[in-house]
């Protein structure tokens, strides 16, 4: 279970990194059938991922597909990115199995953040740390859309931002 957890939260600054290669995807118009694929994504309580989408961004990333299943290029992506960011950071990847290094980076990750925004790792648990960096971030980003967090739910705040930011979006 904490293995699984680290995993989450570790996709969490993954995803983000991913967002800016997606962009490149979403210039492109989706027919009938890539809007049926996308839609096929949840089922059962579970994510099932795209095919189409895990196979472009394989080959972005140089890996090759030929004659494999959607987990195992999915597997590879995640492999490849770990180590991209692990390198980004300054970690050795030599010798590492690809858990402990994407739990060395998500470490790292948390406390460089958290180094950023002046908040103190000593002697705490770092998903507390990681919720207080979310809380942070969100109520800097609220103040800088003008948006008041006072008595507010975090979860207000966070749905408040994210209209605020689509509205912006729509107008440009």
């Amino acid at each position: 279970m904490r293995k699984m957890l680290m995993n989450y939260f570790f996709a969490i600054p993954l995803m983000i990194g991913l967002l800016g290669s997606i962009q490149v995807f979403a210039a492109t118009q989706p027919s009938n059938q890539n809007q049926s694929e996308q839609v096929q994504g949840h089922g059962h309580g579970h994510f099932r991922p795209n095919p189409g989408f895990i196979k472009k961004q394989a080959e972005s990333l140089g890996i090759k597909t030929d004659g494999k299943d959607t987990e195992t290029i999915a597997k590879e992506i995640r492999e490849v990115m770990i180590k991209k960011r692990a390198e980004e950071l300054g970690i050795s990847t030599k010798e590492k199995e690809i858990d402990s290094l994407a739990k060395e980076v998500f470490e790292t990750t948390i406390k460089n953040e958290a180094k950023k925004l002046g908040i103190s790792t000593e002697g705490r648990d770092l998903r507390e740390v990681a919720r207080e960096i979310h809380e942070t971030q969100l109520k800097k980003e609220a103040k800088e859309l003008g948006i008041s967090t006072d008595g507010k739910d975090l979860r207000d705040v966070a749905r408040e931002v994210r209209e605020t930011q689509i509205k912006k979006q729509a107008k440009n």
